[in-house]
């Protein structure tokens, strides 16, 4: 029987129940900063049991050995001090995190807020404001956000493993729910949507994992009227969502994560011009896969038609990768280069034909696909020699139609 709900998950979004003794800043008390001193010098004794008892009080100092620990460890410190520091760290940063929640989530209006890793993120973008703090107390609030956000905030190494985990979870709590329901109604709550916009914003290169998952739980969860309305900036969190989108957006640097955005930019609201964009993007990335750069170049042909991206497949013109095999035996494999003349051509209003290029499939629904074009080889000349001729006759037309870029 399933049992995790969206309720269970609604009910995770809870504030950090409060220690004995909340802390009301995170001021560290000199004289815990410096015992915190001394026991970290006690790590190398000789003693096995000094070394030990050392151990303990810095466990007990919690967060308030934090600093002391960091500058211990940037130092060159002896094996076995590295050691146990090293062992020490994980719980005082955890503890440092839930003291800055505590802390942050109690501040009220407009007090100051205490420097709290991903508070200057989020205030850079959208501004000191309390719709900004009341978006961030939201996200810190769900203490199922921690792991993640602290991954983002590197005190946590395996940071696309934990997001992976967050998104997998994200989606079993969603099935679930929406299959407990007398009638469907799947719908993902936002806020811990919210949390990995913000944390994969706050840590580049760290989703360039592929998730199947992660578009379709992002559109589900701005699917109600509310969610939309923090689109637009019209909700309760003024335009701090809107501006954590957007920054989420340009954060893509992959041909998969960039895919990703292409499919939710009507739900983010992007405009009838980003597919083109992304497009663009795409074919400026290094090292990115043929198949997402010819596609790229379709795109932009097909949908834009647009001859100001010229300059954008030119530098493609002498790029002999092959991009896939051709699919009649006496034509060539089809290079990058083939594609970047084929597109130049079309953006340009002119016939492949007139440039070598021989139809391999024909159809209206094929007619701008580079892989329906090839050079063949026929008493014309070999593919070797149509593909150079093909190539000079471009850069013979360039030269008299396209006015050279200006030099910066």
């Amino acid at each position: 029987m399933r049992t995790a709900t969206l309720s269970a998950l609604l009910i995770a979004c809870s504030f950090w129940p409060a220690s004995a003794a909340e802390p009301k800043s995170l001021a560290i008390p000199a004289a815990d900063l410096a015992r915190a001193k001394e026991l970290v010098a006690k790590l190398d004794s000789d003693d096995r049991d000094d070394r030990a008892t050392a151990s303990a009080e810095l466990a007990k100092l919690g967060r308030n050995a934090l600093p002391i620990l960091k500058a211990a460890l940037a130092g060159k410190p002896s094996l076995e001090v590295r050691r146990r520091v090293v062992d020490l760290l994980p719980a005082a940063r955890a503890a440092n995190y839930r003291a800055g929640v505590e802390v942050f989530v109690a501040t009220e209006g407009d007090k100051p807020l205490p420097d709290f890793e991903g508070w200057s993120f989020l205030k850079e973008l959208a501004g000191d404001k309390p719709e900004t703090r009341k978006l961030f107390r939201s996200i810190l609030s769900d203490t199922a956000n921690e792991p993640i956000l602290r991954a983002a905030f590197g005190l946590k190494d395996d940071a696309m493993l934990i997001f992976h985990n967050r998104w997998r979870t994200l989606d079993k709590v969603f099935a679930d729910s929406t299959f407990e329901r007398p009638v469907p109604d799947p719908r993902m709550p936002l806020p811990p949507i919210l949390g990995m916009l913000l944390a994969e914003s706050l840590c580049p290169g760290e989703h360039e994992k592929h998730y199947a998952i992660r578009a379709f739980l992002i559109e589900q969860a701005f699917k109600h009227e509310k969610a939309r309305k923090e689109v637009t900036g019209e909700g309760e969190y003024g335009l701090a969502v809107r501006k954590l989108i957007l920054r989420w957006v340009d954060t893509r640097d992959t041909p998969e994560a960039i895919g990703e955005v292409r499919t939710l930019h009507r739900v983010f609201r992007l405009g009838a011009e980003y597919p083109e964009k992304v497009s663009v993007r795409i074919l400026l990335l290094p090292d990115c896969p043929l198949v997402s750069v010819a596609g790229a170049m379709g795109q932009l042909t097909s949908r834009h038609a647009d001859a100001k991206h010229l300059p954008l497949f030119a530098k493609f013109l002498d790029d002999k990768r092959v991009v896939r095999s051709a699919i009649r035996k006496e034509a060539a494999d089809i290079e990058l280069r083939d594609v970047a003349l084929f597109y130049s051509i079309l953006l340009t209003k002119q016939s492949p034909a007139d440039y070598g290029f021989t139809t391999l499939q024909s159809s209206p629904l094929t007619a701008q696909l580079y892989y329906s074009f090839g050079f063949v080889e026929d008493d014309a000349g070999t593919t070797a020699q149509k593909r150079d001729a093909g190539l000079k006759k471009w850069g013979e037309w360039a030269a008299r139609n396209l006015k050279a870029e200006p030099k910066k």
